[in-house]
């Protein structure tokens, strides 16, 4: 155990080295999250966390920042370090002590990334005086909503790092580990239910997609279910010259007809909260003739649901880095050192 604890401190110690050593890796891995909040800021606009298509495209953006980021972080982290491994542990260095150290870095690296894009709120309310929920759906009171905000950003980014480790243990040179990196990053978010409905063998293949568990926690903070897709004001005005430029027809119309105005089916639509943080029950169904966000038949937003995402996402990452550790095993075999 003590032989185990040392390699451990050892791994640990060249890990932190490695990182700060990276030069345009390092740079470009603290560039990702401030990039990903400048893109959010310039394509937000004015109703978003009004309105639900720009705040689906929020929230969306924010997700694939996470993914792509997580991914690039240890994409290379294995495969760079391939044939000293390969020899470390032929002299006999434990694989989870090396396993372990990189997760801990690569954690703390995240750690960092998700309170950087955290940084999109202030400067969302800050340019379009738009801001999120006034609580979480799990996290009650002030700040809830942002902690909310940061854990599932966190999670989506170590969980894709998970990933990236497992690609880097099997990849055998750093740009093969890179030019893959994309196709991984297409499939992610071609099952995440933004861009096509999942039906069938497609929507439970998304399942195993951590994009998807990343929507549904970031739809659930954002209480998209709550948000309107058109602006109800520019739907009476719409409804109000509709009536106007009509008159003379509806004047000859018969009585029966009134039921058929636009303005009074306008009126007739159930009235949105004040308070889009707060959902009145029923209302997601009735709201805009059913046009509160669906994302499949089992879809729900609530607090339940935003906390079975983060225990799939961070059993996601605890899975994908014991596979990493199994793939390190791998090379152990002293008959393929440095000729893999």
């Amino acid at each position: 155990m003590k032989m185990v604890l040392r390699q451990f401190a050892n791994c640990l110690d060249v890990a932190f080295k490695l990182l700060f050593r990276g030069g345009k890796s390092l740079v470009i891995m603290m560039m990702f999250p401030i990039a990903g909040v400048a893109i959010v800021i310039a394509v937000a606009g004015d109703n978003v966390f009004h309105l639900q298509t720009a705040t689906k495209s929020v929230a969306f953006l924010l997700m694939c920042t996470c993914i792509w980021g997580g991914l690039f972080n240890s994409v290379q982290v294995v495969v760079k370090q391939r044939t000293v491994l390969q020899a470390d542990l032929a002299a006999g260095l434990y694989p989870v002590a090396f396993t372990l150290a990189n997760a801990i870095v690569q954690f703390l690296l995240c750690a960092f990334q998700s309170a950087v894009l955290c940084l999109c709120f202030p400067g969302i309310a800050l340019v379009y005086d738009a801001r999120p929920p006034s609580g979480g759906a799990l996290i009650g009171g002030p700040g809830g909503v942002y902690w909310e905000y940061y854990i599932t950003f966190l999670l989506l980014f170590y969980a894709s790092d998970a990933l990236g480790m497992v690609v880097s243990t099997l990849m055998k040179s750093a740009e093969t580990a890179t030019s893959v990196t994309p196709y991984i990053l297409i499939v992610e978010l071609v099952f995440c239910g933004m861009l096509f409905e999942l039906k069938g063998v497609l929507n439970k293949i998304s399942y195993g997609m951590i994009s998807r568990w990343g929507m549904e926690a970031l739809g659930t903070t954002s209480d998209l279910n709550c948000l309107p897709l058109k602006d109800p004001s520019e739907q009476d005005e719409n409804s109000s010259s509709g009536g106007a430029t009509g008159g003379s027809a509806q004047a000859s119309a018969a009585p029966t007809d009134a039921a058929a105005d636009p303005s009074a089916l306008a009126a007739g639509k159930p009235k949105l909260p004040d308070d889009l943080s707060y959902c009145p029950s029923g209302m997601k169904d009735e709201m805009l003739d059913g046009g509160g966000f669906k994302y499949s038949d089992d879809y729900l937003y609530n607090d339940w649901h935003i906390a079975k995402a983060w225990i799939i996402l961070g059993c996601s990452a605890l899975a994908l880095f014991v596979i990493a550790d199994l793939l390190v095993h791998r090379f152990k075999n002293t008959n393929n050192l440095g000729r893999e």
